[in-house]
């Protein structure tokens, strides 16, 4: 385990494989981005403390919609789900999608494809200002530096990810705790019941009217 100076700082690096100025400068970035500049602080508050930063779902800017995703496991299928819900600026439902997928290979790999299909899925209903937003923190880091910080079998998804984001006039692509993606998750579960792409538009679904519904008044 490396000490949090030798991630964040090129200069701290005592061995292994030394990281570039940009790789560095690029995770800064993400923390900053995913707010989490203060990780260091905060992974050594006691655990007790932890369980009262309960997050909560907070709804987009004016004019901007936000799109939430997550992908589930079946260990017995070997299968991956990934759920998608879309919503604006006055935290109404605009539109959801489940769908699984049997070639994932890995937690990685199922996180990086629920991100594309995310982003495909929010085209539809705008190409202005729109927020995607996931608790895989890793993916979030792969695409705010372009899918270039690890060359592994994933990294050219990661890129075609951060190609398509730029047909889009503003866009932000956020980390957030899972108490604060609970829709996203819980569709992403469903999904794994279903063999085949279920989509909603303006009505959402009943397996989440709940969850909406307490994200709508605490947001």
């Amino acid at each position: 385990m490396r000490d949090f100076n030798e991630v964040l700082q090129a200069e701290e690096q005592e061995d292994g494989d030394l990281r570039s100025e940009r790789q560095m400068e690029g995770f800064r970035n993400a923390l900053t981005c995913c707010q989490l500049q203060d990780l260091r602080k905060w992974n050594e508050v006691k655990s007790h403390d932890i369980t009262e930063r309960v997050q909560k779902w907070q709804k987009p800017d004016f004019g901007w919609i936000k799109c939430n995703f997550d992908a589930a496991w079946d260990e017995i299928g070997s299968r991956r789900g990934i759920g998608i819900v879309v919503r604006n600026s006055e935290a109404e439902f605009i539109a959801a999608m489940v769908v699984w997928e049997n070639e994932i290979h890995s937690a990685l790999h199922a996180e990086a494809v629920a991100v594309r299909a995310t982003i495909v899925f929010t085209r539809q209903w705008s190409t202005e200002h729109v927020q995607v937003e996931g608790d895989a923190l890793m993916v979030i880091f792969e695409i705010h530096n372009e899918g270039t910080m690890h060359h592994d079998p994933y990294e050219h998804l990661f890129a075609n990810t951060w190609q398509i984001l730029q047909s889009f006039k503003q866009w932000k692509v956020s980390f957030g705790r899972k108490d604060t993606n609970k829709v996203a998750h819980r569709l992403a579960r469903f999904s794994l019941a279903l063999d085949h792409l279920v989509s909603w538009f303006e009505e959402p679904p009943d397996v989440i009217s709940d969850l909406l519904l307490k994200d709508s008044i605490s947001s």
